[in-house]
């Protein structure tokens, strides 16, 4: 009697494989967001989308990118299961798998996404604000080890850093340890009686 008990309270708490996420997860995925057959696309992924588009109800996580994305989630594919070197040797990533494969759905992934963007977002801002005491990017991530993650790709795809930090260019930024430099003006022809 007992087991037949015990065996209804398992089956009542047995997740759904796409409901679970490990450590490893957001890590395979960014492994995969920034793989180089991949890469490219991540930029353009945020790209309006086109009337067809809409129409085809193919937006946000049902775009081709992030079924791509989720294809490649569920394969075990070598190229995704090892961390950045930039990452390996830093001993807050070890015990990090990412070969481990949980069957998640591109919706999930998507919100997967959304979350360590969000958190690497509020780091980023953190970070480069005047008169920190670290330079460390972690101690500004709230223990997020995925939003940490997240700059090492960047570091590793310096292409792609413009378009994680908000598509801001580093013309646009404003360096505030310079505010009071005057800015350099370009010689007019016209006259300064104005």
């Amino acid at each position: 009697m007992q087991r037949a008990v015990q065996a209804t309270v398992d089956e009542e708490n047995v997740l759904d494989p796409s409901l679970r996420k490990t450590k490893y997860c957001i890590i395979r995925l960014l492994n995969i967001i920034f793989a180089d057959r991949i890469a490219e696309r991540l930029a353009s992924s945020d790209d309006a989308a086109t009337r067809d588009q809409i129409d085809a109800g193919e937006v946000n996580h049902k775009t081709a990118f992030w079924r791509e994305g989720a294809a490649e989630f569920l394969s075990n594919t070598t190229d995704f299961n090892n961390l950045f070197d930039l990452a390996s040797n830093d001993p807050r990533f070890h015990g990090i798998n990412p070969s481990v494969i949980v069957g998640h759905g591109v919706a999930r992934l998507y919100g997967m996404w959304k979350k360590v963007y969000r958190n690497y977002a509020k780091a980023y801002v953190k970070f480069y604000v005047p008169g920190q005491n670290s330079d460390d990017f972690y101690d500004y991530c709230d223990s997020s080890l995925d939003a940490a993650y997240l700059r090492v790709c960047t570091k590793v795809k310096s292409e792609l850093e413009a378009f994680v930090n908000g598509g801001m260019h580093a013309e646009d930024e404003v360096d505030s340890m310079n505010l009071n430099k005057e800015p350099v003006r370009p010689q007019s022809n016209r006259s300064s009686r104005w």
